[in-house]
């Protein structure tokens, strides 16, 4: 058998374009998965210390959960008020939907909770906020802290709500409760 050398060298010289063409991908490939996972480590970090603030607004407004309604306590509404504004530009950081995602998970649970513990009768006169005998008391709850936390625990009309893509009878698979089915009658026919 004899071999064409010639042959060969074209085979390889051209084989070589193509060699380098797939070492080149094959660079893009890995470059682009380290960006990858580096973004989603700097996420997980960042993610972390969003719902770690989160807690520490909650924490500082309630003494840990010990207090609801929360005392009337100028340093405690400031410190929650703070912590839940380095939680907005903390969350601004996070660039990946799966993080995203959980963060808005974790930020509908905490303002769940700080809904709950605002909703008291007390909270609603402003003698609760402010010395009525002294107005400029240095001690007074300061009304933008205020404002911040009671607009944190309330819920966004710009944002979706999940359980609106839902239909009924998805949700339920066609097995609910006479009380249920009975109330869901009542319902569909005042919608109507």
């Amino acid at each position: 058998m004899v071999i064409n050398l010639e042959l060969v060298k074209v085979v390889i010289s051209g084989l070589t374009p193509l060699s380098i063409f797939i070492a080149y991908m094959t660079y893009r490939s890995n470059v682009k998965k380290q960006r990858l996972d580096m973004e989603m480590a700097q996420d997980m970090e960042i993610f972390e210390q969003a719902v770690l603030s989160l807690k520490w607004a909650y924490d500082a407004l309630t003494d840990e959960g010990r207090c609801a309604p929360p005392s009337a306590d100028r340093l405690n509404w400031l410190t929650c008020a703070r912590h839940l504004c380095r939680y907005y530009q903390i969350a601004k950081a996070i660039k990946t939907d799966l993080y995203k995602t959980s963060l808005s998970e974790h930020e509908e649970y905490w303002r769940h909770k700080f809904y709950m513990v605002l909703d008291f009768k007390e909270l609603n006169r402003k003698d609760y906020y402010m010395n009525e005998r002294e107005v400029l008391w240095p001690e007074n709850i300061e009304p933008t802290s205020a404002s911040i936390i009671n607009e944190f625990s309330s819920w966004k009309e710009s944002a979706i709500d999940p359980i609106d893509s839902y239909e009924v009878e998805t949700v339920s698979n066609g097995v609910i409760s006479r009380g249920l089915s009975a109330y869901r009658s009542v319902f569909d026919s005042l919608s109507k």
